[in-house]
């Protein structure tokens, strides 16, 4: 016969049974401290590995931006400088074309002398002519 079917209820089964309560409770307690501490280790890597994957991603943002930045300064200048050459070619034909002008202006000018001094000698010998008939003439 066991304490439990007698009468007089032996207790040495009922504290042997709270102190094997108490051991897989402390078990139990020691198993979920380990995980809770598991848990808060993982969880504290994963911060940490968010916290450098968001410094990573400032430093790729701020790459970025930068590249960006040069890029759009690169063609900027590129762009002021086409513009330049534009204004360049396109003052130097204006200045071509003016100098085309002038020495086109500059033949018909030449061209009227040479034909005004072609009309002021026929003149000269017509009247040479005119004079010396009217010599002869005399």
């Amino acid at each position: 016969m066991t304490g439990d079917e007698t009468h007089g209820e032996d207790t040495s089964g009922d504290e042997t049974l709270s102190e094997q309560e108490k051991r897989d409770a402390a078990r139990t307690a020691s198993r979920h401290e380990a995980e809770t501490r598991r848990l808060a280790d993982r969880a504290r890597r994963l911060e940490e590995k968010a916290e450098s994957q968001a410094s990573q991603d400032r430093w790729e943002k701020e790459r970025l931006e930068s590249q960006a930045r040069y890029e759009a300064e690169r063609i900027e200048s590129n762009r002021r400088a086409e513009e330049q050459r534009l204004s360049d070619r396109a003052a130097r034909e204006q200045e071509r074309e003016e100098r085309h002008d002038r020495a086109e202006v500059d033949r018909k000018r030449a061209k009227e002398e040479r034909s005004r001094a072609r009309e002021e000698r026929e003149q000269q010998a017509a009247e040479a002519r005119r004079r010396t008939e009217e010599e002869r003439g005399r």
